[in-house]
């Protein structure tokens, strides 16, 4: 599957939002300072990321990290990334797991399960 160039623009410009977040910006990074940033970055859950005539979608497994508190994470990285390229609004889509996958227990009845 070939990566476009607008989404492997917005994937770099992540890792940097979350450099610079963690160390300010202009700062001279080390190898510890990476893997804060790649460690921030795969807690968010990151599966997919689009971006189709000026809208990014990114689906992430754990949306309310990457929004951040009455929205204030998500609006820092949209005004870092209007400096960085043009678009005009960013989807996000929380990536659930299905229910088919999850423990299926319907032999127990509510009698069987023991209060803690």
């Amino acid at each position: 599957m070939k990566i476009s160039e607008e989404v492997r623009s917005i994937a770099h410009n992540l890792f940097y939002y979350y450099l610079d977040k963690e160390n300010g910006p202009d700062t001279i990074c080390m190898d510890a300072e990476y893997m804060k940033a790649n460690r921030a970055i795969r807690e968010l859950g990151i599966s997919n990321i689009t971006y189709d005539k000026g809208i990014i979608t990114i689906t992430l497994s754990r949306p309310g990290i990457f929004i951040g508190a009455k929205g204030s994470n998500i609006d820092s990285f949209s005004a870092y990334l209007k400096t960085k390229m043009s678009f005009t609004e960013i989807k996000i889509i929380e990536d659930r797991l299905p229910d088919y996958l999850y423990l299926y227990c319907s032999w127990l009845d509510d009698d069987d399960w023991e209060e803690v």
